[in-house]
């Protein structure tokens, strides 16, 4: 049984920015313990370079990273910007565009699993700013599955602002405006609204402007850091206590729908054994 479960390959495609290749690598070791499935987590070199030296992947020999080819310069980015910690919120979106460039090299991977193994991976696990990850999918005859690594509220929240920009539809008095896809009753505060978002349509938000305000926060003393450390310290304990059961067996929402998911890619593949 464990040699048919090795046998089983994901390929998981993170966003290149740091919040969202920690969640994936999370996710990964999560499925291979569970499974013993092979896992290949394709991005580019640099973020490949930064996940394996934060990461313990090299206790887990069927977790696999693979660097996809990606040459900022050619986007109109700084050399060697392969991760939204190196662009100003102004080159955000010039990065995203360039990341759609990760498309053919991703689809290369694919089929060079698909001739090594015999048939496709199980499934492709794509960020949700992948949209093209479905294309790659089709054409080697897989699935791919959207992973979004923020709360389902705040993503559909975000979906929602960017598509229909509410708050300019309504008047700049109004301090709380209604959101497509919400209730009426569940309005929204201009001053709930990233300052980038805001901009939208605008000008940008550069550098210098992000890092003042990161400076303002902060605090020239570093009092108020050092209270953000400690509330994010008691935000980890609560995160903790999450993930253990409850007397009933209850998981919270988020754990139990990875749990469905594990159980639902085991049942396909001993499907296909069959």
């Amino acid at each position: 049984m464990a040699d048919a479960q090795q046998e089983e390959h994901i390929v998981m495609l993170p966003f290149m920015a740091h919040g969202h290749l920690i969640p994936f690598l999370a996710l990964a070791t999560q499925i291979h313990q569970t499974t013993g499935f092979t896992i290949t987590i394709a991005t580019t070199p640099l973020n490949i370079h930064y996940l394996r030296r934060s990461s313990t992947t090299a206790n887990h020999r069927q977790i696999r990273l693979v660097a996809l080819p990606f040459n900022s310069s050619d986007h109109g980015l700084p050399p060697n910007t392969e991760n939204t910690e190196a662009v100003p919120l102004s080159q955000l979106i010039t990065l995203i565009y360039a990341s759609t460039t990760l498309e053919a090299p991703c689809h290369q991977l694919l089929a060079d699993i698909t001739a090594k193994d015999g048939r496709p991976p199980i499934c492709i696990i794509s960020d949700v700013v992948y949209g093209w990850a479905t294309r790659v999918a089709q054409k080697v005859q897989t699935v791919n599955v959207s992973f979004t690594t923020c709360g389902a509220y705040g993503t559909a929240t975000y979906v929602s602002l960017w598509q229909n920009l509410p708050h300019r539809r309504s008047p700049e008095t109004d301090e709380y405006f209604s959101v497509p896809g919400f209730p009426n009753s569940c309005p929204f505060h201009r001053s709930q609204i990233h300052q980038f978002l805001r901009a939208a349509d605008e000008t940008s938000v550069g550098r210098e402007e992000v890092k003042s305000v990161i400076d303002l926060v902060m605090e020239e003393n570093g009092k108020k850091g050092q209270e953000l450390k400690k509330n994010a310290v008691k935000i980890g304990e609560l995160i903790k206590a999450a993930l253990t059961e409850d007397e009933k067996g209850h998981k919270g929402s988020s754990l139990q729908a990875i749990d469905d998911f594990i159980s639902a890619i085991v049942s396909a593949a001993e499907s296909r054994r069959q």
